[in-house]
């Protein structure tokens, strides 16, 4: 049986069809995914990701013992600061990502619920003799909301003028038990901000955000599903763990620099992502493509370039930004140059694209990390 999120039926009320991913059921629209899209980058958008795991990690050493398991150094966050950081094996190939939130005594590691098992498996795999504990959290609440007007939203929300900064975040009281957490996010190259709570299931933050919906009539945001959310993250040219790389991916071939402390000291995939960035570059990159014509490719379909296969598509969308279909995938140098004519193949037809700069949106903040 699916697992439903806290606030399902109030998905349900304002009209959301669901769809079932990595065994829960969860939006996948409300509006139509054009209109969601749309009205994330003209004023705002919210969306329930309370799908997602929040794993907590305390104890003496637990800064020396997660900072040897993932790209960024954590050793320098101050409280109220977080990091999104790349989980590597000793080939520096991706094992998972993950935000990092540093609280006074404890991390709080957030990660895709399809990707839970696989980095506690390999948190554990490490974890000898270090005086650390590791707790995965019941059911917490996380919704966001991303567009121009956030900002405005969120200092509603929090009452305050003062909002978390680039990767800042604050804990928010909700009473004499219960609290939340309100973060800053860059994801899709939007203002935005995180709510979670893991003793509140935040119904009067869902409601604060969507209650007047978006401009002209109201000054809130619009409810979006997971379509939307993949269309927005391949118009920023995020690439997503499990789709666009994984543990057949070196960091760097996903251009995953942003995510990469390379002043720090040792981590797991160190040397590798090291002797990659010495030689400086790697055979094949990540790019995207511009498909001529409405078919939107799949996952796996090939890449050709005068006849020959150079590379895969990894995801794939009708863009409404942009008013074409774009995708994401690896080419082999040096047809990852702008500009680049190829062929991709699917389901019997060869569709023409172009090579195209990364993101397809151009961010319309500053990004300092991903």
């Amino acid at each position: 049986m699916l697992r439903r999120l806290p606030l399902h039926e109030y998905h349900a009320l304002e009209g959301a069809v669901f769809t079932e991913h990595a065994g829960w059921e969860v939006p996948a629209s409300y509006s139509g995914v054009d209109t969601e899209v749309r009205t994330t980058r003209a004023a705002a958008g919210a969306f329930d990701h309370s799908d997602r795991a929040k794993v907590r990690v305390s104890g003496p050493d637990r800064v020396s013992f997660l900072n040897g398991l993932v790209t960024q150094d954590l050793a320098t966050m101050k409280p109220g600061q977080w990091r999104y950081t790349l989980i590597l094996n000793p080939k520096g190939k991706v094992v998972g990502d993950a935000w990092v939130y540093g609280l006074e005594d404890v991390f709080l590691v957030d990660v895709l619920s399809e990707q839970l098992g696989r980095i506690l498996d390999h948190i554990e795999k490490h974890l000898i003799s270090d005086d650390v504990k590791v707790e995965t959290l019941p059911a917490p609440a996380h919704l966001e909301v991303h567009g121009p007007r956030a900002p405005a939203i969120a200092r509603r929300l929090l009452r305050t003028a003062s909002i978390p900064g680039a990767e800042e975040f604050v804990e928010v009281p909700i009473d004499r038990k219960r609290s939340l957490i309100a973060a800053s996010s860059t994801f899709f190259g939007l203002p935005g901000f995180r709510f979670f709570s893991w003793t509140d299931p935040l119904l009067d933050v869902w409601r604060t955000i969507t209650a007047s919906g978006a401009p002209p009539l109201g000054n809130g945001a619009v409810p979006i599903g997971r379509e939307a959310w993949n269309t927005l993250r391949i118009e920023a040219g995020r690439p997503l763990v499990g789709v666009d790389m994984d543990e057949n991916t070196i960091a760097l071939e996903a251009r995953m620099e942003p995510a990469i402390s390379f002043t720090k000291g040792c981590y797991e995939g160190q040397e590798v992502i090291a002797r990659a960035t010495y030689q400086g570059h790697m055979n094949r990159l990540l790019v995207g493509f511009r498909v001529e014509g409405d078919t939107v490719s799949v996952r796996g379909d090939p890449v050709l370039v005068e006849g020959k296969q150079t590379g895969n598509v990894t995801s794939a969308t009708y863009s409404p930004t942009l008013r074409y279909v774009i995708a994401l995938g690896y080419v082999r140098r040096p047809n990852d140059a702008p500009g680049t004519r190829v062929l991709i193949e699917t389901d019997g037809w060869q569709l023409r694209a172009t090579v195209a700069e990364l993101p397809f949106v151009k961010p319309a903040i500053p990004v300092p990390s991903r």
